[in-house]
């Protein structure tokens, strides 16, 4: 019947928990209930066409986006239901021949993208009850050489009793890798469940760079689930007691941002739902949420009380074959008229699905789009020794910049020291040199020979690259030197970085410190790799003149 699919609502007491009457809610209730059952009766919302086309009669039609059936319907959407839902309310009362269809959208990549990911999860920490980690721990203060932690407690155990955890620390000094090693282990200080826990590490090493990470201990000695790392945090000097009688000076809130301590499982999600841990296993396969979803969509509807046709209740993708037919047909159209043309064009790309990705169709990263670099291409002019098999080929360091209009100002490049790169053959005759991350990227937008392939032909170390000489295009200097600088994310752009310090501050701060006797030999630079290099002039700005960067940084004091 109608109202097969709603949700009968009895009231249990006339009295709330708290003590206060329901009795206006239950009467409330007990008339929805009334309403909907004769609704239902006499079929109130169901429209049929017309027998004739002969019209005459007014007629008044409302369509509702198609909500996302990777969940059940929640508040945003009744509140946006109701503007439909008023309207046809509205125009049914004023005798008009009134229709309210109603679609629930399936078509896209995030009901797949939430199958894999709890396909995923179970592969990674067992089902059908997970065993995770916790969350990457957060710099909740730092005290010198010290540095308080903070982090979720996992989520679900895989049934096993937690009893403690251990803490690990992997401190980086002069940008060489380090290790993981445990430095604290001991049991959760958090006050009360569901509290976080909390761990000081003292001692850790002055000027070091430090990152994070928990393992979860289990009764029994059964193994536990490693976190993700902390963000990296420079660690300062030991407190001296003069510090600690300084106001203000016992703790210095850390800048880095706890941006991983909301991560959340599709198992948690799943849970959240009602579902039982059994019933969450079968939604491994995308056409399950199919078939579950959009009858809770509609029984939340009934009881709602939408005045939908249910008769004309659809969901979208190739599942429904008449929908599909629909999709195609206007494909076809919009071909025959031209609006449409098969290429290619910079999009998000799914590597995983071997299609673009849209904006309404991830799980997550609604709203980015394809950042444009131009890549500059610096010619190695003597290649170091994990490149001497590349001699005779033109190898390139491949730098990523966002203002190309300046390269007439270079005066050296920069590298991550502690990065690691790759040299990836492009043709016959030439070779990139840049990260593994912007080398795949570029294996996808017909860069090298086979389309999502990156031909690496030798590991290269960041400390090769640095000393290197270059020729870099446009510069007025005929050969120029790769610089260390250490705040390059290797997760952004090319690893490579061009440096023009007349115009960039970044750049401009980082040339001058490595003028420094200490700093070149801290970092074993060579004075003739910097020292003869002067700022190139190449923009003139009103009020401030030509090398802006200069007169900025020496102005604000940087």
């Amino acid at each position: 019947g109608r109202g097969a699919g709603a949700r009968r609502i009895i009231p249990s007491s006339a009295q709330s928990p708290c003590g206060m009457s329901t009795a206006r809610r239950d009467e409330l209730l007990r008339l929805q209930e009334e309403a909907q059952a004769k609704w239902s009766a006499v079929q109130a919302f169901d429209v049929d066409a017309p027998d004739t086309d002969a019209g005459g009669e007014d007629k008044f039609m409302v369509t509702f986006p198609y909500p996302y059936m990777n969940g059940r319907l929640h508040l945003g959407h009744a509140f946006s239901l109701t503007k439909a839902e008023f309207a046809t309310g509205f125009n049914r009362m004023q005798g008009k021949k009134t229709l309210f269809p109603f679609g629930f959208h399936c078509t896209g990549m995030p009901i797949k993208a939430c199958a894999d990911k709890l396909k995923n999860e179970y592969e990674s920490f067992g089902s059908p009850v997970p065993n995770f980690p916790t969350a990457s721990p957060s710099i909740a203060s730092v005290e010198g050489t010290s540095v308080t932690l903070e982090w979720k407690p996992p989520t679900s155990t895989g049934g096993h009793q937690l009893v403690g955890y251990d803490v690990l620390v992997s401190e980086s000094v002069d940008g060489a890798p380090a290790d993981f090693v445990v430095r604290h282990s001991g049991e959760c200080a958090g006050a009360e469940e569901g509290a976080p826990c909390t761990c000081t590490v003292t001692d850790l090493t002055p000027d070091a760079r430090v990152r994070f990470a928990v393992r979860t201990k289990f009764a029994g000695g059964v193994a536990g689930q490693t976190s993700k790392a902390s963000d990296e945090l420079k660690v300062g000097r030991a407190l001296t007691k003069e510090d600690l009688a300084k106001k203000g000076a016992k703790k210095v809130k850390s800048k880095i941002a706890a941006k991983t301590g909301g991560v959340v499982h599709q198992w948690d999600v799943m849970r959240s739902m009602g579902l039982t841990p059994e019933e969450i296993m079968p939604f491994t396969d995308p056409r399950h949420w199919l078939n579950y979803f959009p009858p809770l969509g509609k029984a939340d509807l009934i009881t709602f009380g939408a005045s939908v046709d249910f008769r004309r209740s659809f969901i979208t993708t190739d599942a429904n074959p008449y929908y599909d037919a629909f999709v195609r047909w206007q494909f076809h159209k919009l071909r025959e008229a031209n609006k449409v043309k098969f290429g290619k064009r910079p999009a998000i790309y799914s590597e995983r699905d071997g299609q673009p990705c849209m904006d309404h169709d991830r799980r997550s990263g609604e709203g980015a789009a394809p950042q444009e670099y131009t890549g500059i291409k610096l010619r190695i002019l003597e290649l170091p020794d994990c490149l001497k098999a590349l001699e005779g080929k033109n190898v390139f360091c491949l730098a990523a910049t966002l203002r190309p209009e300046t390269m007439c100002g270079q005066t050296n490049c920069w590298a991550l020291p502690s990065g690691k790169y790759g040299a990836f053959q492009v043709n016959e005759t030439d070779v990139y040199v840049c990260s593994h991350r912007a080398a795949r990227n570029m294996s996808f937008q017909d860069v090298f020979p086979t389309f999502g392939k990156a031909p690496c032909v030798a590991e290269v170390p960041g400390t090769a690259l640095i000393g290197l000489p270059l020729h870099a295009p446009l510069s007025p200097y005929e050969r120029v030197y790769m610089l260390p600088l250490m705040s390059i994310k290797m997760n952004k752009g090319t690893g490579i970085v061009t440096s023009v310090p007349s115009d960039s501050p970044d750049d401009y701060a980082a040339f001058m410190d490595l003028k420094k006797p200490k700093k070149q030999e801290f970092y074993g630079i060579k004075p003739e790799w910097i020292e003869p290099f002067q700022l190139v002039p190449i923009i003139e700005i009103p009020e401030i003149g030509v090398c802006a960067a200069e007169v900025i940084c020496k102005r604000l004091g940087v």
